[in-house]
């Protein structure tokens, strides 16, 4: 398979190298360049490509506007490659994302190493692409066999805690489940985001501003609090320890994602004593699936996103193959399967 892509930047530099690193290598193809967020989605409009690969600070229009633009009209796949990625920018690319862009490549197009990183993350991207791009009809899957309403409700007075994953397309989708349960929420939450250890501070950041609830970065024997939501750092992988406290085991180079969502799901199935709830969202891959097996093997409530409102159905895809998820739910309704769990009659807003 192949790829049609087109590049958008300010630098005809940049535009030059992603032009030498990309074309031809794959069987992919170069079809357009653009300097400005309008002129792209002009361009887009007239031709869209299969991937479109954005420098996070385009003039005239800036980047996020010509994300959410091309999303709204004539959607593609939209990966950001920029040669900067500072504090400073960090707000941005997060807007981005939530905006409706795949991902966000950190790494400055300089060398061979970054090369190839570039060349595999399109390559990972190119399976997801053409198999949506073939699909045809989104089907909303409800799995049969989930415990029954009268059942879930009966574990509302237990000690709860929610665990929710995610990699390709997780912040947004994250965003729009911590929305739907309100300010005041009777369980602590952890996140588990597949990201880089740099961007962890900047993600904290931005989900404060989007969401009702606080939000911490994990840290080592935090004792996990009702109504705080915790950020798994990107530095290594997070767990419950025995003492019923936050910590962190070194990331094992044979896995591909750290912070890792089976290394989590696992910790909270042995150590967690109480009721509890996991959630696998938009990503690609497969962590957090065997996972969220292991959970459902032991009586927990496990939730995987569907196809149709999944970014990349990757993550979620292997969790429904390996009957780890009890319901199958559109992003819009997690939130309110999550509210019935703990209890929450309705949604408070304040924050």
């Amino acid at each position: 398979m192949s790829l049609r892509i087109a590049l958008a930047s300010s630098s005809d530099s940049d535009l030059r190298l992603l032009h030498r690193i990309i074309h031809g290598k794959q069987g992919n193809e170069i079809i357009w360049q653009s300097n400005n967020g309008m002129d792209v989605v002009q361009r887009v409009r007239l031709d869209a490509p299969d991937l479109l690969l954005m420098d996070l600070t385009l003039p005239v229009l800036s980047t996020a506007q010509a994300t959410r633009q091309i999303m709204a009209d004539f959607p593609c796949a939209i990966l950001i490659v920029s040669p900067s990625l500072g504090h400073e920018t960090q707000a941005v690319a997060f807007d981005v994302l939530n905006a409706g862009a795949l991902d966000v490549l950190r790494h400055p197009l300089k060398g061979e190493d970054c090369a190839r990183v570039l060349l595999e993350k399109i390559a990972h991207l190119d399976a997801f692409i053409h198999a949506t791009q073939k699909r045809s009809t989104l089907t909303t899957e409800v799995m049969a066999g989930g415990a029954s309403r009268s059942t879930l409700l009966a574990d509302r007075a237990k000690k709860g805690l929610l665990a929710i994953a995610a990699s390709t397309g997780g912040p947004a989708a994250v965003v729009e489940v911590l929305k739907g349960l309100g300010a005041v929420i009777p369980w602590p939450v952890v996140v588990v985001q597949h990201v880089d250890q740099r961007f962890s501070r900047g993600l904290e950041h931005w989900l404060n501003e989007q969401v009702p609830m606080p939000v911490v970065i994990a840290k080592v024997a935090a004792k996990l609090r009702a109504g705080t939501v915790y950020l798994a750092s990107g530095h290594s992988h997070l767990i419950i320890n025995a003492r019923q406290t936050l910590d962190y085991q070194l990331n094992d180079k044979n896995l591909s994602f750290c912070p890792s969502a089976d290394i989590f799901f696992n910790s909270m199935v042995e150590h967690w004593q109480g009721n509890g709830v996991g959630v696998l969202l938009t990503g690609m891959g497969r962590d957090g699936a065997q996972g969220l097996k292991h959970m459902r093997d032991h009586k927990w409530h496990t939730i995987a996103q569907d196809e149709a409102t999944s970014k990349v159905y990757g993550m979620p895809k292997a969790a429904v193959r390996l009957n780890a998820a009890i319901e199958v739910l559109p992003l819009q309704h997690i939130s309110l399967s999550l509210r019935q769990k703990m209890g929450i009659k309705r949604a408070i807003t304040r924050r």
